[in-house]
């Protein structure tokens, strides 16, 4: 999918490391929303949960990612070197995302829908990033 968009917006010999941070916070807030989703939180919850999480998915996301320069690394070839900073990034945003639910509504704490939601999350969130965008950008 990501190869197609890079090769329509003819970005198939240098792709700019904003272009894969904005496209990482895109991944991250989706899968974020599908874990949240796919563990029926969704219907059990009211808007403020949804919206909480998004919010604090997206800003979490983009801290880690710009304090760890993950939009900055290229993965040809799975190594821990390259993969470290992703897996930190996202293990912090799950933290960052219980730290925040505590908080605000610290009783959902107590449900297995919001854990498991967490735990899809990070698990998802690291795979996709992984494999898009980068997998197929090249930087100058």
């Amino acid at each position: 999918m990501f190869r197609r968009v890079i090769e329509k917006l003819h970005l198939d010999k240098y792709v700019s490391p904003k272009l894969i941070l904005a496209i990482d916070l895109v991944i991250s807030v989706i899968v974020s929303l599908f874990a949240l989703l796919l563990t029926s939180a969704l219907f059990l919850y009211e808007t403020g949960l949804i919206l909480n999480w998004v919010i604090t998915s997206f800003v979490a996301s983009l801290i880690f990612f710009l304090l760890l320069h993950t939009h900055k690394n290229i993965i040809r070839h799975s190594t821990l070197r390259e993969l470290w900073k992703l897996g930190i990034a996202t293990l912090g945003k799950g933290a960052a995302m219980v730290a925040t639910i505590k908080i605000v509504e610290p009783y959902l704490l107590q449900n297995m829908y919001i854990w498991t939601a967490l735990l899809f999350d990070v698990l998802c969130a690291i795979s996709a990033l992984v494999k898009y965008p980068r997998s197929y950008a090249r930087y100058k």
